[in-house]
């Protein structure tokens, strides 16, 4: 991918209006599409341009070869993908390339001018081949000249070795210390040893001058194509960084495409009422490994349901069955979804996609603050107190513990019974019996547990919906070999 797709990929975050989710997944869907009817995308390699942009603002400035470079393989890209995209498979994508400019006259120019290592060629200018074409024939007439002294075999006792070199920019035979009268000339060097000194011949004088003078000519030059390219490059800014905005956002879509494939995700259909019905979910990080590469069998899918009547969902059972897993799945699927990805489900799915959502999972201890686990956790609970309400997804992993359990218990079902009062749906994990039973007796509220295999208990890794789970600590102490 490139850089300013990747930068957007990294500054990801849920789209709160719904206009704008389904944008970028009917955009999603057509990037897939197009990968999938034509494989790989010309998107790759291209540099974040802002920062060449913002440098060559000033009249004067001077952008080197290595920038020059990055700007044409921008362009080379924009032109790429224009061919690349297909209206038929992907008419918005389409639609949305012809918004970029490929720039013919810069490209051309880019083109003309810089080799693929940023050489500056021939053809950058007439008077820049004028003096190349000089240059190297006045490189040819001297080193033919000093050949022709090094073969001299009346001067070949006064050579160290029959070859020529260069010192600064001038062309210079090696010659032995102690037969420095006959060769006559300008000594430029000597050897560490003081026994070779390095000779510019007087009958290469005049020509070496004119080099050193061509060279400087070269460079001069140069410097004038580069100027005269950074002031096209100037021009053409608003242009470019309209480029770059349009080159990311479809980099971005072809590499949703690209981890959808991979996730075997699909795009669930937009449920019309508040509800979720999504189908052997997968959690997405455990279906890659650390290095990004797909892994087989490691993720078992869940069904994720909360009925259109349901406010709240209880979700018991013992501990390493998997309910913070399928808590988070929750979450994960509404944010991927209201991030514009594809998520990993079946596609006869559907879900309702909450204008918010809210969680308390994990352990926030911090001994700067001076907050215990508990402590934390109610902090965490009082800011989703203030915010959630109509159209919010609330979650809670294992409420009310971190205190006695009457307590807890208390302060869970009086929290409950107030998110749910304010029109949130809320998802929460327990071990509490008394917020089991409060789930079992309200008609908004159901019960969930995690399946377990009744002769090994070995978790199965599935939310049976209807019945609260036991916690079985007993159970799992014996399985793992306590007496």
């Amino acid at each position: 991918g490139s850089e300013p797709g990747r930068t957007l990929a990294l500054a990801l975050v849920p789209l709160t209006d719904h206009r704008l989710v389904t944008e970028a997944l009917d955009e999603l869907d057509e990037a897939r599409a197009q990968l999938d009817e034509t494989g790989s995308a010309p998107a790759g390699g291209v540099a974040d341009l802002e920062p060449v942009l913002g440098a060559v603002q000033a009249e004067d400035a001077l952008l080197d070869t290595a920038d020059l470079l990055g700007v044409g393989k921008a362009l080379d890209v924009v032109r790429q993908l224009r061919s690349w995209l297909r209206q038929d498979l992907a008419p918005r994508l389409f639609e949305l390339s012809r918004e970029c400019d490929p720039l013919p006259g810069l490209a051309g120019a880019l083109r003309e001018s810089l080799g693929p290592r940023g050489e500056i060629l021939d053809s950058a200018s007439f008077e820049l081949a004028e003096i190349r074409s000089r240059l190297r024939s006045v490189r040819e007439q001297v080193r033919r000249r000093l050949e022709q002294m090094l073969q001299d075999e009346e001067l070949a006792p006064a050579f160290q070795e029959r070859i020529i070199t260069l010192r600064g920019e001038r062309y210079v035979v090696p010659v032995r210390a102690d037969r420095r009268g006959m060769v006559r000339g300008f000594v430029h060097d000597s050897s560490g040893s003081g026994q070779t000194l390095y000779v510019e011949p007087e009958v290469v004088l005049e020509a070496n001058n004119e080099l050193v003078e061509l060279l400087r000519a070269e460079q001069r030059e140069i410097r004038q194509i580069l100027l005269r390219l950074s002031a096209a490059v100037r021009r053409c800014a608003p242009q470019l960084r309209h480029n770059q905005h349009i080159l990311a956002r479809i980099d971005l879509r072809l590499a949703a495409a690209r981890l959808a494939r991979d996730m075997d995700a699909c795009r669930p259909r937009m449920a019309g009422q508040c509800e979720i019905d999504l189908r052997q979910c997968r959690h997405p990080l455990l279906l890659f490994d650390r290095d990004g590469l797909p892994l087989e069998g490691r993720a078992v899918p869940v069904d994720l349901r909360l009925e259109p009547s349901t406010r709240l969902l209880v979700i018991s059972g013992p501990n390493t069955g998997g309910k913070t897993v399928a808590l988070k799945c929750f979450g994960l699927m509404q944010l991927m979804l209201a991030s514009g990805l594809q998520i990993p489900c079946h596609p006869d799915s559907r879900t309702w996609l909450f204008a918010r959502v809210y969680a308390d999972i994990g352990d926030d201890q911090s001994i700067d603050a001076g907050l215990s686990t508990f402590s934390a956790h109610l902090l965490r609970l009082r800011q989703i107190l203030e915010r959630a309400g109509e159209d919010s997804l609330v979650l809670l992993d294992e409420i009310g513990t971190g205190t006695d359990p009457a307590e807890g218990s208390a302060l869970a079902l009086a929290l409950l019974e107030e998110l749910c009062t304010r029109g949130a749906r809320v998802v929460a994990t327990t071990h509490l019996h008394r917020v089991k039973a409060f789930a079992q007796q309200r008609e908004d509220a159901a019960n969930a547990s995690v399946a377990f295999d009744p002769e090994t208990f070995r978790p199965l890794y599935r939310l049976d919906y209807g019945t609260p789970g036991a916690s079985g600590a007993l159970a799992i102490a014996a399985g793992l070999g306590f007496p």
